[in-house]
């Protein structure tokens, strides 16, 4: 995704084709490859496996629990949200 694009992103419906690319053709949640610019340098990502401050570290963890050659996540919807998350539980 090109850093122009991540630079010009100001709402969350710019956003959601960034995030939709990253998760859908850079594998993010497998790979850890995703668009760093759209992130704060300390944002936290929080979900029932990870609690990672920072997208460097946050690349770097997701990256260490898969395997990309043999995993996949599939993106099943996305929508424009004040708040974002789940609860297993």
């Amino acid at each position: 995704m090109p850093v122009a694009q991540a630079a010009a992103a100001r709402t969350a419906a710019d956003l959601i084709p960034l995030v939709q690319h990253d998760f859908q053709d850079s594998q993010y949640y497998i790979t850890g490859r995703l668009t760093r610019e759209i992130f704060a340098s300390d944002c936290v990502f929080k979900d029932p496996t990870t609690n990672v401050k920072g997208p460097e570290k946050y690349s770097k963890a997701v990256a260490a629990l898969f395997d990309p050659g043999r995993s996949r996540a599939d993106l099943i919807s996305i929508k424009d949200e004040q708040s974002v998350g789940w609860d297993r539980g």
